[in-house]
């Protein structure tokens, strides 16, 4: 079945569909007042957010060098947003976390950014929105 709502299309569909909406995300992110961040360093914040990763991690998941990284995550040390530990076992690991600060910092800009797309998403119908949740849900699924 290769017509509308097959697999195939769902598929066509959704890889047209991702690539306008992440040039807008990071299109709104750039526009954001970022504290001083640059767009990069916020992205830094943002990948560490969840509970903190290693710096190998970070700059895999960045598509950076670890070096890059590295000088990225040592200008946000020094402006008291990361902070950075080595391993106990292993010194070649750091670890980054946010510190209190850059979680401000980073929870500040993403509040900005999502107020933006729920404007943008309150002016869909609610049968449109409806679709978009269910939708975001089985995407989230799909990519778990």
């Amino acid at each position: 079945m290769e017509g509308l709502g097959s697999p195939a299309d769902a598929a066509r569909q959704l890889l047209e569909a991702l690539p306008p909406v992440m040039r807008r995300l990071r299109r709104d992110v750039g526009e954001a007042d970022l504290g001083g961040l640059t767009l990069p360093q916020f992205r830094v914040l943002a990948k560490a957010a969840p509970g903190g990763r290693t710096a190998g991690e970070l700059a895999a998941e960045m598509g950076v060098s670890l070096p890059a990284l590295s000088r990225m995550a040592a200008s946000l040390a020094r402006r008291g947003h990361l902070s950075r530990t080595r391993a106990p076992r292993d010194r070649r690991l750091v670890h980054v976390t946010l510190t209190p600060r850059g979680r401000r910092a980073y929870r500040a800009v993403r509040a900005r950014i999502q107020a933006d797309w729920a404007a943008r998403i309150a002016r869909l119908d609610a049968r449109a929105r409806r679709d978009l949740l269910a939708g975001l849900a089985s995407l989230r699924r799909l990519a778990s």
